[in-house]
């Protein structure tokens, strides 16, 4: 069962989608033979402390040369996502970072 991360629903609850060679893109949205209209791209919403404790265990993963992806595609996908937040974040380059970053986690850790 594949998950429609924008609507947070289940495909099969929202929508059927077309094939591929039947999809459209008009001005930055999908548009499927059924007439359903996606945008093109896909935004999340993270607090600052999640965006923190994402960042972090990002440039850990990419520090570890052991990471294994089941296609390049998710490499290229997470790396993306680690350049967005260095370029968002300035909490890196705080000298306080370890500080920072552990009161992050215990927050992030204490919403379940």
């Amino acid at each position: 069962m594949r998950w429609d991360i924008w609507r947070g629903r289940r495909q099969s609850e929202f929508v059927r989608l077309g094939n591929e060679q039947s999809d459209k893109r008009v001005g930055g949205r999908i548009v499927f033979q059924e007439g359903y209209v996606v945008e093109d791209t896909v935004t999340l919403s993270l607090s600052r402390n999640q965006a923190l404790v994402l960042f972090e265990w990002l440039s850990n993963l990419d520090d570890k040369e052991c990471s294994e992806y089941d296609h390049p595609a998710e490499e290229r996908v997470l790396w993306r996502i680690q350049g967005q937040l260095e370029s968002t974040l300035v909490e890196p380059f705080d000298p306080d970072y370890c500080a920072i970053l552990a009161a992050a986690r215990t927050e992030v850790a204490s919403l379940g």
